[in-house]
């Protein structure tokens, strides 16, 4: 049975107040953007408006575009908020799209702008429930009931009581999850009652709905039933037919179940009073209501549903053929497009027919549900899949055995029941021959098909080795090269130009022209080789002494307001020597650009790490480019293949007239 769960939207913008319409409120957001065409902070909440309404539609790759122009407007117009949004659509987005890793570095790094920002109780609040689902996706239970423990003590500052009241919801659903169910009891409890306070109809609704599953696990079905007759009372003030009809289903269900009087795993003491046959009865009339109100909305899914738990009640007060039209009604509906609900309704009527002794029309279902569950399972082993046909073939030799017995016995008075018999057991010792012939075939192509992924992943591995050897290599050579280059020119050509300079200063001073730019051409190859030469990267211990060595041979002499921020301040290098020279290039490459194109004055280097995560950020103010039209030269290219040998990533974000930012990720 379907279980609904009640989240605040990972993490959807509450730096905003807008309002969201639904999908109608689309049309008449793109008209309002196309008549105001100021690039301002009132277009930034305008375009993330729309990109909301295109995230709620799953058009995931039309709202990043949207998202993209939120945080153009906003970083022009230096609004804040506007890029806090837009970090967390692209967040919301990596969620939805299972990216959960990448979605957890997005929230880290608006986190520590958040921080810095200063933020409000209640837009940390949203964000720390945002990380608290995505550890919650990637079944690490424990951080995310951390992070929604954070997130409920900043509603409560924030005075945000319905908030407050979902995030416990969200933990009691988290402690369902782990089967700690007096945890989620208590959670449940903690939040039905602030949802009182509030008033909300249709979230106590849910909060009920979800609680009356904890009860349904325990076994207490009284109170199962009762919490879902209150969860009922509160969508019916809302007139929400669609959970309506849920809770209903939800309760035939309970009773179809304590009709079951060999039923194990409840408690009996706990469970209401009646008969059997009265417990199918309310079954079957809260089976019915449901059907009715899925059929009026149009819940073709929920139908099928419905009507295999109203053919499990007729089978249970053993109504075999008045269960047998519902069960056909869903397999042919849904036999192409839902197998899961297919491969129930023909189960049930194997079951139905085999209890009318029609064995015939019983093998034949018996065998669609076999096809079905092999379509569902086209993946599961091959000698697992054996294992089932081996099983369904002691079956069905015991089913050969009841009906000798039966032949025998009647043989005397009803002959054309022996020539039956006969035909039927011919047929089922082919199709044991067949059955078996097929395990075969299928045990030979796991076993193949096994060897040759194997070797195929051994060949992939020997490729990504050679070609990360040839990558080592080559960077190697490129040092050798540098420290050949800078030896020559630092030892031959600027010795010798610094003789011929002072061959001139020791002129007449008309010479002092040429001398000027002599020493100017000096100080430049004195610069590049520099540059060039390896740095003693063993002697740096912290991310600051690296940075700052880096910043010193790149920005000496050189009119620049230079601001840099550590967090945590003087960090221990993680990485091999190897590795912080590939760093330390990479940074010179960038400084490098700056120097030469950038036409700058200002320069920001901002490192982040968060466990195992680091993070760069190196941004100037100078004239920029457009990233869609330049192509990368030498130096963009050097830093490309020197993040991509350390496994990592690097991306620019740049436009003409608004400086350039280089942002660079590694995980140690």
């Amino acid at each position: 049975m379907r279980r609904i769960r009640f989240k605040i939207l990972v993490l959807f913008p509450f730096f905003y107040t807008f309002s969201y319409a639904q999908n109608a409120h689309l049309d008449s957001l793109k008209k309002v953007l196309n008549q105001h065409v100021e690039l301002d902070t009132i277009r930034a909440k305008i375009e993330n408006d729309i990109a909301f309404e295109l995230f709620n539609l799953s058009l995931y790759d039309e709202a990043i575009k949207h998202y993209k122009q939120v945080f153009e407007i906003s970083k022009k117009n230096g609004y804040k908020k506007g890029i806090y949004s837009y970090l967390n659509g692209i967040a919301s987005i990596q969620f939805r799209q299972n990216k959960f890793d990448e979605a957890l570095q997005t929230f880290y790094s608006l986190e520590q702008g958040t921080l810095r920002a200063g933020a409000t109780k209640q837009s940390l609040g949203v964000l720390y429930n945002g990380i608290a689902n995505v550890y919650e996706a990637k079944d690490e239970y424990n951080r995310a009931i951390d992070y929604c423990l954070k997130a409920i003590d900043l509603f409560n500052q924030a005075g945000n009581e319905n908030y407050s009241a979902i995030v416990l919801g969200n933990i009691a659903s988290i402690y369902f999850k782990v089967k700690d169910y007096q945890s989620s009891i208590k959670f449940h409890k903690q939040s039905i009652e602030v949802k009182k306070k509030i008033g909300n109809d249709y979230s106590l609704g849910i909060a009920y709905l979800n609680f009356a599953q904890v009860f349904e696990r325990l076994g207490d079905y009284r109170k199962h039933i009762d919490l879902l007759q209150q969860s009922i009372q509160y969508f019916e003030n809302i007139n929400d037919s669609a959970d309506i009809a849920l809770c209903k289903t939800s309760l035939g269900l309970a009773y179809i179940a304590l009709s079951d009087s060999s039923m194990e795993g409840f408690s009996k003491e706990n469970t209401p009073k009646m008969s059997k046959e009265i417990l199918l009865s309310k079954a079957l009339e809260y089976e019915h209501e449901a059907l009715a109100i899925y059929k009026a909305i149009g819940e073709q899914y929920e139908v099928g549903h419905t009507l295999n738990a109203i053919g499990t009640a007729l089978v249970n007060q053993n109504k075999y053929r008045e269960a047998i039209p519902y069960y056909q009604n869903v397999y042919q509906q849904f036999s192409e497009t839902r197998p899961v609900l297919a491969k129930a309704s023909s189960e049930g009527l194997a079951y139905a027919y085999e209890q009318l002794k029609d064995y015939k029309k019983a093998f034949i279902w018996q065998k669609k549900y076999l096809d079905l569950e092999e379509r569902i399972n086209k993946n599961n082993d091959f000698l697992e899949l054996g294992k089932q046909q081996a099983q369904i073939i002691f079956q069905q030799e015991q089913q050969i055995k009841d009906l000798e017995h039966k032949k025998e016995l009647a043989e005397n008075t009803l002959n054309h029941q022996e020539i039956e018999t006969k035909l039927l057991l011919k047929n089922s010792r082919k199709n044991k021959l067949l059955l078996l012939t097929f395990i075969i075939i299928l045990s030979l192509s796991f076993i193949f098909y096994t060897f040759k992924k194997k070797a195929k992943h051994k060949a992939l591995l020997l490729k990504e080795k050679a070609e990360k050897d040839a990558l080592k290599a080559k960077l190697e050579g490129e040092e050798s090269e540098r420290d050949r280059i800078a030896r020559e020119l630092h030892d031959g050509v600027a010795s010798a130009l610094t003789g011929i300079r002072l061959q001139y200063q020791s002129k007449k001073s008309e010479g002092k022209i040429l001398d000027a730019q002599l020493q100017e051409v000096n100080q430049e190859i004195r610069d590049i080789s520099h540059r060039l030469a390896t740095p003693l990267v063993q002697q740096f211990t912290t991310i600051n002494e690296l940075v700052n060595d880096c910043l010193n041979r790149a920005f000496s002499g050189r009119m620049y307001d230079i601001n840099t921020s550590f967090h945590p301040e003087n960090d221990t290098l993680l990485f091999t020597e190897a590795q912080r020279l590939n760093l330390y290039r990479i940074l010179q490459e960038i400084f490098q650009n700056i120097n030469k194109h950038a036409q700058a004055d200002v320069i920001s280097i901002s490192y982040n790490r968060h466990e195992n995560h680091l993070n760069f950020i190196i941004e100037d103010n100078g004239i920029g480019f457009n990233t869609n039209t330049v192509t990368f030269g030498i130096g963009l290219n050097n830093i490309r293949k020197r993040v991509e040998s350390m496994g990592r990533t690097f991306s620019i974000d740049s436009a003409k007239g608004r400086g350039t930012c280089f942002i660079l990720d590694f995980e140690v």
